[in-house]
């Protein structure tokens, strides 16, 4: 199954532009520690020790 885009170039970059990050569900507490620690899903989702 193929998924078309009917969105310009020009739309796409409008948008990416205008992006921003939504703010963390978790400010304190076990799952805010996850979240600070854990790479991105495409990353593998990995542990990473704290620097």
């Amino acid at each position: 199954m193929k998924s078309r885009l009917e969105v310009s170039a020009s739309e796409l970059a409008k948008r990416a532009k205008a992006w921003k990050a939504p703010k963390p569900h978790y400010k304190a507490g076990l799952f805010a520690g996850y979240a600070a620690l854990v790479s991105s899903a495409r990353e593998g989702a990995i542990l990473e020790k704290p620097e």
